[in-house]
């Protein structure tokens, strides 16, 4: 995500959950056009971010699970939804929102070949660094959101992408997993960008 991306996703989350109204065009003319906005609403929409909430004359949108309906009746319940075998959800669903926060959390997920495809690109040593013992490719660490990503290749295919943010954890909310969701988005990216090289 670039940079007006998270601006205009800090947007959208401050009209939804602190003025508890859907946002249209009109809410981003001071950081892009409207047809950079049609754009961009399109993507969130196919990544399941926003949904559209009230149809008229102009399209007015929202974060997805957060429905406002007609103008003068407006529903205030946040309805997030995570899916009951996800291992996200299955950390998470005993801890109450609002009251807690995770901070240096570490994933991990195996990418068939991936070690295979990250060796043919042959990497100068001052870009990545290759660990002497183990062989795994560790990726330069990148800071988002008061967050600090870091990424390693291992030889077994497994990649671990390690989120420190002990200074300004992630609240366990749904702006809190918007942050977080956003910082593997960036992660991925990161690989992608690598490999698209």
């Amino acid at each position: 995500m670039t940079e007006s991306d998270d601006a205009m996703l800090e947007r959208m989350i401050h009209i939804v959950y602190d003025e508890h109204k859907p946002f249209s065009y009109f809410d981003f003319l001071d950081l892009m056009k409207p047809k950079t906005y049609r754009n961009k609403i399109s993507l969130l929409k196919k990544e399941g971010i926003v949904e559209p909430d009230i149809r008229s004359s102009i399209a007015f949108h929202t974060l997805k699970g957060y429905k406002f309906g007609k103008p003068g009746t407006l529903d205030h319940t946040v309805v997030f939804r995570l899916n009951h075998n996800d291992p996200l959800y299955k950390t998470l669903r005993y801890i109450p929102f609002g009251a807690e926060s995770i901070h240096d959390i570490r994933l991990r997920f195996i990418a068939q070949n991936i070690y295979n495809l990250f060796q043919k690109f042959n990497f100068p040593p001052n870009n990545f660094h290759c660990n002497t013992t183990s062989g795994d490719i560790v990726i330069p660490s990148f800071l988002k959101d008061n967050a600090v990503v870091r990424i390693i290749v291992h030889k077994t295919d497994v990649v671990s992408v390690i989120i420190g943010c002990s200074k300004q954890p992630i609240p366990l909310d749904p702006e809190g997993l918007i942050r977080f969701s956003s910082l593997l988005t960036r992660a991925e990216e990161r690989l992608q960008s690598i490999l698209e090289t």
